[in-house]
Order: structure tokens, then sequence, then C-alpha cells
């Protein structure tokens, strides 16, 4: 799930669209579960994209760990600190529920 999130976070960044989180958060949402996040979902990402990017800010090296391990070297012109906190909300939407069942 590691490289399958660390993909999306990937997909996330470079895509065209707005570059604030709701936007991608949107994207991300509509990519995997065919829907927008509903405003619960969407601002508890926002936080946990928020702590995460703290987090990373302030220690690359868990930032490249969480961001390039193993899926490569981040695309050029991304943030590490920024792939890495996209990388941890990304895991969370694809281990949602509603992800990984068929309805």
């Amino acid at each position: 799930y590691v490289e399958a999130s660390q993909g999306l976070a990937r997909l996330i960044l470079t895509s065209p669209g707005a570059p604030d989180p709701l936007s991608r958060l949107r994207f991300a949402f509509r990519r995997c579960l065919s829907r927008d996040p509903d405003l619960a979902e969407a601002s508890t990402l926002e936080q946990l994209l928020s702590d995460a990017l703290t987090e990373y800010t302030s220690s690359r090296d868990k930032a490249v760990q969480m961001a390039t391990n193993p899926l490569g070297p981040a695309p050029a012109g991304v943030d590490v600190a920024e792939l890495a906190a996209w990388t941890v909300v990304s895991n969370v939407v694809l281990n949602m529920d509603e992800f990984l069942m068929r309805r």
C-alpha cells in the first residue's frame, strides 16, 4: 500500500488543476471513489495533511523515506515534504472501505 500511496500522491501533485488542498482531495476522491469527499472527510483529511506536512517539513530524512521508498526519486519540481504528506493522505483514501469493497 505504501507504493500505491506514493503513486497516487505523485499523481495528485503532478496533475493539472488548482493547487489548493481541497481541489487535490477532490481529485483523489474522484479518481479512487468516483465521488467528492463530504465535508467531514475533507476536514479530517485536510487536518491530516497539515499535520503530516508540519512533521515532514521539520524532518527531511523522514520525508524522503516516506516519499521515495520503494517507488524511487520524487518527480522533478515536487517538494519531498509535500509528497510525503500527500502519501499519508493517499494511504487513508486507499484504505477506505468504499475503495476496497465492491458494491
